[in-house]
């Protein structure tokens, strides 16, 4: 191909206009080993193996910018892909096929002048073996992104190669009397070709073979080897049964027999892979009646044998309405096979039951072993079951009518449209009422069984039906009920021989070929204008193809869905998403939310991730995302064919303003006609739609209230449960426009160009902002003036943005609705004590943190104000301590009060958590006196410790002990008790007397050793 397109050498024709008159080529070529595409892919690109998939294809667009500056069609081109495939499928299939999609992806660009060759020797899909099924529909995914070119030569072409090769070997036909009946009889068999025209000249070059043998042959090696590769390794062989070595002295061909056994020989384990080989029954059919006939039979096996071979052979390859009757075989095994008594061999096996004439079929095959009388036995079920009546009931019971999709009109507008088919008579439908298209399915093909005479009553149901329903009159029933009635004698001898397996596969066999018969009829007579008659909205159509239906649903799906946007993308615009597209979908939502302001949603120019080729195709090529001014916005689309469904959208907020309405409902709205979006875009342009109109409408879900912030989260739970989230939009008109007007004075908001409804749900958005920012203990707190409590109960409270801004927030602050109508002095009084009260309750654990330093000060009493200056003063004082000695209450709160923190606030916080164990923020107003108490307590137990610590660094290894008795007159005992450590041992054995006088009481203990201590103090002074 390279030298051909370099003009090097010529093997096909010239060029004449192709690639856009280019003619200049550059080749990246790559040939297929075991290994991972990826690695050795970014090895010939000149990149490190492991380079990720944005730095591939970054490389690769510099690659192919190159040929473009040099003004060539840039061909990657990959021999024996299959390597690299099979190395896939066994290693990374999800990663490397999905490297390999969107390699297809980049090149399938119309625009660009590049093309991605790569050859296989077997279909894409056979590299798929040992895959889940999941994996294999993505297998088969992007397979459909690679145009097959099958390089499958034709038979008669092989046929004349082969002949032109063994017309070398030599042989000479050594009767041509015997060469001419044998040619006559295998070309008026139809077995090869139904036009019966075979090539006689041809026949008498591929001699020692016959043309039946020849062609089967031919057959086989495509089937199950490599195509000429396989051919010519037979014609080259010079093993032994090889056609070079073949006895031409013998009175025969090289015949269909020693093709099976050459294939035996030679094929083996490509015949036995079940996965690969669809055959694998049939020549277990085979093998299991050359078994049987060895079995039965002392005399003459081996051309039993070679009979058996035959009728497998022919019944694989041959046409299907070729004839392998009983005079057929028997002339041929005469003149190709030298068997001389074939009819007495043949009546042998058949009454042996190991063969037998099927005449549907009009070729002998095997009969694994049975005595029944098949005949007869449909004879007696003639009188055992009842003609069937119900047709319909019988055709949705044998056949799986297809869904047939409309295919110019996704081609054209990007939605895929299918039409199934409904079964009728015409008393099920006389009322008008047929089932309506909903989900994947948007029209009906409804076949109506009734009279001729009906084709008024059909035009006028096809008017007052669903513009996608199509509806088609059969009247002539005789014909199914025939084969019906075929099926119903198989079914019912079927049951009565159910413990015989081997004549129950012969019948259900019988039933097969009945049901493929009744399948053909009924879509064969589609097309016949004599048999049905064809409406839709009460007009009658000519259908006289499976073109012209095809054509027609395009026609009907245009008619009924006209509203329906123009959108060409494959991945969205589906019922159902694949997973990759959902989670691309849920980053898209993400970044519109985060990004929208930039351009491209700031996706990297050089970076081609899912979402952002959706965000092309969907936001930014419909004007949906667009630049104005110096930024970028979300609006309307530009694109015309979206306005319908965009109003669509708009009317629904419309009719939110009357009472809330369930985002199902507009969930529902978009299934419906004129529009009927698939489900997967659907899922796309609701959340859309919603981030863009955020500003218009307040979210509730039922059980939760109001949702003052659109995230993606929210999104998510919208797209999975739909019917819990609602809508309502607002109006703002009379006297609350003035209120309106001062509410974004305080909010600050910009004037909004879309109108009063964006920034009204902002003005709400911002209080419920405000109130969720709060610290704990300012929504709970009672240390507020009235009226700011009752504001903070409404905001609390408040479950619609309307009737908070402009009834609740008003009356907790004093001022009814009726106080409002005023002159504006009263709005502004109201706007005043709104600050004050929002001041005061954003302030509340501020003053909470002021009234803890002021304690913490006047107990330690220092006058100092300043945090730095008197947090300095307070580590100057306690720094003596050693914080190793103290207990671990105590020292938690040391560590914090020593700490280096230089924010007042954090710093009084993180002390005060210690006192109450928790967070300060949490904090209840009943709760405040004990936390003083514990300041007081902590730092006098710290004052105590001081003086310990100072003795303990003078005394280490003796053992220091403070402590305070209070007497009922209120007289009070300090002391401090030392023990060296050279009288430990007496102080501890009389610790142990002591100890051993002690009760079970240890009320009464305490008392006794405290008065013990008082006296003994007492005696001291």
């Amino acid at each position: 191909m390279e030298k051909n397109l370099k003009d090097e050498v010529t093997y096909f024709e010239p060029l004449n206009g192709q690639f856009q008159g280019l003619k200049k080529f550059e080749f990246l070529k790559i040939v297929g080993e075991s290994e991972s595409f990826i690695k050795v892919f970014n090895q010939k690109i000149g990149l490190d193996e492991e380079a990720n998939i944005n730095e591939t294809f970054k490389r690769l667009e510099d690659i192919y910018m190159h040929s473009v500056a040099d003004v060539k069609v840039l061909f990657i081109v990959v021999d024996e892909f299959g390597k690299f495939l099979e190395f896939a499928a066994k290693n990374n299939p999800d990663k490397e096929l999905y490297f390999i999609q969107q390699l297809a992806e980049y090149i399938n660009d119309p625009k660009k002048h590049a093309l991605f060759v790569i050859t296989l020797h077997k279909n894409f899909k056979a590299y798929a073996r040992g895959l889940s099924r999941d994996q294999k529909l993505e297998w088969d995914k992007v397979k459909g992104r690679l145009i097959d070119i099958a390089f499958d030569e034709p038979i008669e072409q092989l046929l004349y190669l082969s002949s032109r090769r063994i017309s070398e070997f030599g042989f000479k036909i050594r009767s041509k009397k015997n060469f001419v009946s044998l040619f006559k009889l295998i070309n008026d068999s139809g077995l090869i070709s139904h036009a019966k025209n075979l090539d006689k000249d041809l026949a008498a070059k591929l001699y020692p073979m016959d043309y039946l043998s020849a062609n089967i042959l031919t057959q086989a090696l495509q089937k199950y080897g490599q195509n000429e590769r396989s051919l010519f390794t037979f014609l080259a062989s010079r093993e032994k049964d090889s056609l070079q070595l073949f006895d031409s002295a013998s009175n025969k061909t090289y015949n269909v027999a020693d093709v099976f056994d050459y294939l035996i020989k030679y094929m083996s384990s490509e015949l036995e892979d079940r996965d690969n080989n669809p055959h694998k029954p049939l020549w277990q059919s085979t093998f299991t009646a050359i078994q049987r006939a060895e079995a039965l039979n002392d005399g003459q096996y081996e051309e039993m044998a070679s009979l058996l071979k035959c009728i497998g052979l022919i019944n694989l390859f041959g046409k299907p309405l070729g004839r392998l009757d009983k005079s057929f075989l028997e002339e041929y095994a005469y003149s190709a096979m030298g068997i001389e008594n074939a009819n007495e061999l043949i009546d042998k096996l058949i009454r042996q039951k190991i063969i037998k004439y099927y005449s549907h079929r009009n070729k002998i095959f095997f009969l694994e072993g049975t005595d029944v009388d098949f005949e007869q036995e449909l004879i007696e079920a003639s009188s055992k079951i009842s003609p069937i009546e119900d047709v319909k009931r019988a055709l949705n019971y044998f056949l799986e009518f297809p869904t047939l999709p409309a295919k110019r009109i996704q081609y054209l507008r990007g939605t895929p449209r299918f039409f199934a088919f409904n079964l009728y008579n015409w008393e099920d439908i006389s009322d008008g009422k047929v089932m309506v298209p909903d989900g994947e399915v948007d029209g009906y093909i409804n076949i109506v069984f009734g009279d001729k005479e009906l084709v008024n009553e059909m035009k006028q149901c096809s008017v007052s039906s669903h513009p996608g329903q199509i509806f088609v009159l059969y009247s002539n029933i005789s014909p199914i009920g025939e084969i019906l009635f075929e099926i119903g004698k198989i079914d019912y001898v079927v049951q009565k021989l159910s413990e015989d397996p081997t004549a129950q596969k012969i019948l259900l066999e019988e039933r097969h070929h009945e049901v493929s018969k009744l399948r053909k009829l009924i879509f064969t007579s589609l097309y016949s204008n004599e048999e049905v008659q064809w409406f839709n909205s009460g007009k009658s159509l000519s259908i006289s193809s499976y073109r012209d239906l095809n054509s027609l649903l395009s026609d009907v799906a245009e008619v009924a869905y006209y509203n329906t946007p123009v959108y060409l993308n494959e991945m969205v615009n589906r019922e159902h998403l694949s997973s990759p597209i959902l989670t691309a979908r849920k980053a898209l939502l993400n970044d519109i939310i985060e990004s929208s302001e930039l351009e491209d949603l700031d996706y990297p120019s050089h970076k081609f991730p899912p979402q952002k080729t959706i965000y092309q195709s969907l936001l930014k090529d419909t004007g949906i995302h667009r630049k104005e001014g110096n930024g970028w916005v979300l609006g309307m689309p530009v694109e015309k064919s979206f306005l319908p469904l965009w109003n669509v959208c708009e009317s629904f907020l419309d009719e939110a303003k009357a009472h809330k309405k369930s985002v199902n409902d507009l969930y529902e709205a978009l299934k419906e006609p004129p529009l009927k979006l698939k489900k997967g875009l659907i899922e796309f342009w609701i959340p859309i739609f919603l981030i863009i109109r955020r500003e218009d409408y307040a979210l509730f879900h039922v059980n939760q209230g109001y949702i003052p912030y659109l995230t993606s989260d929210v999104l998510d739970l919208i797209h999975k449960k739909p019917k819990d989230f609602l809508i309502k939009t607002y109006d703002v008109e009379g006297i609350k426009v003035d209120l309106y007007h001062k509410y974004r004075e305080l909010a600050a908001l910009p004037e909004d160009k879309q109108g009063k409804g964006s920034s009204f749900i902002s003005i709400f958005s911002q209080f419920m902002r405000f109130y969720n920012d709060l610290p704990q203990y300012n929504k709970q707190t009672g240390r507020l003036t009235s009226s700011t409590s009752a504001f903070r109960e409404a905001i609390e409270k408040a479950k619609d943005p309307e009737e908070a801004l402009f009834e609740q927030f008003p009356k907790a602050l004093g001022f009814h609705g009726v106080n409002l109508k005023g002159d504006e002095s009263i709005i502004q009084t109201y706007l005043d004590e709104l600050n004050t009260s929002i001041f005061e309750l954003r302030t509340a654990f501020s003053n909470l943190l002021d009234r803890v330093e002021s304690k913490m000060l006047n107990v330690l009493g220092i006058k100092e104000k300043r945090f730095l200056n008197y947090k300095s003063l307070i580590q100057k004082r306690f720094g003596q301590i050693d914080s190793n000695l103290l207990l671990q209450k105590h020292r938690t709160f040391f560590n914090r009060l020593m700490s280096p923190l230089d924010d007042r606030d954090s710093w009084l916080q993180s002390l005060c958590d210690v006192l109450i164990s928790r967070n300060l923020k949490q904090l209840k107003d009943d709760e405040e006196p004990l936390l003083m108490v514990r300041i007081e307590e902590y730092f006098g137990d710290l004052e105590k410790l001081l003086d310990i610590h100072s003795l303990k660094k003078e005394r280490i290894a003796d053992e220091i002990i403070r402590f305070e008795v209070f007497n009922h007159d209120g007289s009070k005992r300090n002391e401090t008790v030392i023990i060296p450590s050279d009288k430990k041992d007496l102080v501890d054995n009389v610790e142990a007397v002591l100890m051993k006088q002690l009760t079970d009481d240890r009320h009464v203990n305490k008392a006794a050793l405290i008065r013990i201590i008082n006296k003994y103090f007492d005696e001291k002074d």
